[in-house]
């Protein structure tokens, strides 16, 4: 997956969003290949990140990887709230945020617009 990631861009740097997407894809596979072992060794090591007061690695954390997971994991036959059991804390509370933020949202431009009406 990654191979084909890195290929797809041609030796450009694809950008921190989109790498993390390839891994939050990962993980949802591995779910559902019942490799369970690997999505709590990658959602643990989220929570280590998460323990350490660094505002934009939460921030690619919860937004660029746990919000992927919740994406691609409600496609998924199995959803995507079998992955909280695996989510300590702090990957839990990141979880409610971008499950709070999308609430009564049906796509992108909803969340954006309800973050601007906020911030004025």
């Amino acid at each position: 997956m990654w191979e084909e990631h890195t290929q797809y861009w041609s030796g450009e740097e694809a950008g921190v969003y989109k790498d993390l997407a390839v891994l939050a894809k990962f993980v949802v596979d591995s779910y559902g290949e019942c490799e369970v072992e690997v999505v709590r060794g990658a959602l643990d090591l989220v929570e280590e990140i998460l323990e350490e007061p660094d505002p934009q690695a939460r921030e690619l954390l919860v937004v660029g990887l746990l919000e992927d997971i919740q994406i691609i994991g409600s496609n998924r036959e199995f959803g995507a709230s079998v992955f909280e059991p695996f989510l300590g804390p702090l990957s839990l509370a990141g979880w409610r945020e971008i499950e709070s933020m999308w609430e009564g949202k049906s796509n992108l431009m909803d969340v954006l617009r309800r973050e601007l009406e906020e911030e004025t």
